[in-house]
């Protein structure tokens, strides 16, 4: 009968020349440290990419901010001199982004929203000042047109025809009695009109008197120093004295 043997095999089994996945491994605290390291690196990238958009936005924001204040300033030109109280409301629709859409052209984002931001911040400027501009051209308009008014008033009541004078006179002291005028100008205004005027009246009136009837004008001296004040009064008394001498000459030669 056959025998089974069992012999002890003194060969080492040979080991895979696959490494172990165990040693390919880094530490714990070696890789965190490297992920760490990658993910700073990144970040220092992205941030150093984000500012050199900034410093790109920035820089097409300032070559094209002057330009943009020029066209601006254009649109606001074109009412200035305006006397059309509706020119305000206008110049809000011209003023609006849809109209400068060339400005925008090939810009990023950020920067259209910065000249945006401009265009806004000098429509809320400039419109407040052409309103302002605009009642300013109109009370002058006015003041120009009153101050006429007062002239032909003036030239009336020097006038040698009485019904003239007697118009003239009525004008005047409606003109100097305007409340709606004064309060359309402002009072100040309208006071300092009003007195120019009645000096240039009362200067007139006395010319006319002292070539007519300069004992008239000797005989209210007090009158003629509350019109036209102390100094002129002297003159005009004086000149009123001369004619008076001068009448006298003339009448005395003719009865000569």
């Amino acid at each position: 009968m056959a025998k089974l043997e069992i012999f002890n095999s003194n060969s080492k089994v040979a080991e895979s020349a696959t490494p172990r996945t165990s040693t390919l491994a880094l530490p714990l605290s070696l890789a965190t440290q490297r992920g760490n390291a990658i993910s700073s690196v990144a970040k220092s990238i992205a941030a150093i990419q984000k500012d050199m958009y900034a410093i790109e936005d920035t820089n097409n924001y300032n070559k094209a901010i002057p330009a943009l204040s020029l066209e601006i300033d254009k649109k606001y030109s074109k009412y200035k001199d305006s006397r059309d109280t509706d020119a305000p409301n206008k110049l809000i629709k011209d003023l609006e982004p849809s109209n400068f859409k060339s400005f925008f052209e090939g810009q990023s984002i950020p920067v259209q929203r910065l000249l945006k931001s401009k265009l806004a911040e000098k429509s809320s400027l400039l419109v407040p000042k052409l309103n302002s501009q605009i009642v300013e051209n109109n009370i002058s308009d006015f003041k120009l047109s009153l101050g006429e008014s007062f002239d032909i008033a003036i030239n009336q009541m020097i006038s040698k025809d009485q019904a003239e004078m007697a118009i003239g006179t009525v004008a005047f002291e409606k003109l100097i009695n305007n409340k709606a005028a004064a309060a359309y100008i402002g009072k100040e205004a309208f006071d300092k009109l009003v007195k120019a005027k009645t000096k240039i009246k009362n200067n007139l009136l006395l010319n006319v008197n002292l070539q007519v009837n300069p004992k008239e004008v000797l005989a209210n001296q007090e009158a003629l120093i509350e019109a036209v004040g102390e100094d002129a009064a002297k003159e005009y008394i004086f000149k009123a004295k001369t004619a008076l001498i001068s009448k006298r000459v003339q009448k005395e030669k003719k009865e000569t």
